[in-house]
């Protein structure tokens, strides 16, 4: 006798499909983007453990999960790390990589990101690495990023940032390793 499903039961998955729909249409939709946008991804699917980047997948399709090489990565996983040089637009790639909530790297890099634009960063709750080196940060980012104080990396070489700002982030994300460098000049 084949099942029936009670309008109760019914109503409830409804619901439960739909918001697990949109959310990866979302991811769908924020992928397309950054790709046409040359922005480099990478998906949860790659890594048996995140932290052992010897178990890197990318070449090894054969290991995917069934569920992901059907469906793509788009749909079928997360998107955990974007990578971004001398991008034309980086304020976009900034607003598109806060509606990843799973983010867990960012590098935009070598480009025009300006204090602002960090402030999308503030609700990415697993981010752990940015990477900023190259871009147009000054003393002014230095109150969103002491916010960021779930990171374990951070790259500021080659900005505008001062010692005394770099000081203040020390104080202020001691968990967190703060590479600096060369400091800008000029401008860019």
């Amino acid at each position: 006798m084949p099942r029936r499903y009670t309008l109760r039961s019914i109503l409830v998955a409804v619901p439960i499909i739909a918001l697990l729909a949109s959310w990866q249409t979302n991811q769908l939709r924020v992928s397309r983007q950054l790709r046409a946008a040359n922005v480099l991804l990478d998906y949860e699917y790659q890594f048996d453990d995140w932290y052992d980047e010897d178990r890197y997948t990318r070449n090894h399709d054969n290991r995917l999960p069934l569920l992901v090489r059907l469906l793509g990565p788009d749909v079928a996983s997360n998107i955990v790390k974007l990578r971004s040089t001398q991008s034309n637009d980086p304020s976009h790639i900034a607003v598109l990589a806060a509606e990843l909530p799973k983010l867990r790297t960012i590098a935009i890099q070598d480009c025009s990101l300006t204090d602002a634009d960090l402030t999308w960063f503030a609700e990415l709750t697993n981010l752990r690495g940015l990477h900023l080196s190259g871009t147009r940060i000054t003393n002014d980012a230095v109150a969103t990023l002491r916010q960021l104080r779930h990171l374990r990396v951070l790259n500021i070489t080659n900005t505008a940032l001062s010692n005394d700002a770099i000081e203040l982030l020390r104080e202020s994300l001691t968990e967190t390793r703060i590479h600096t460098g060369p400091r800008q000049t000029g401008s860019m």
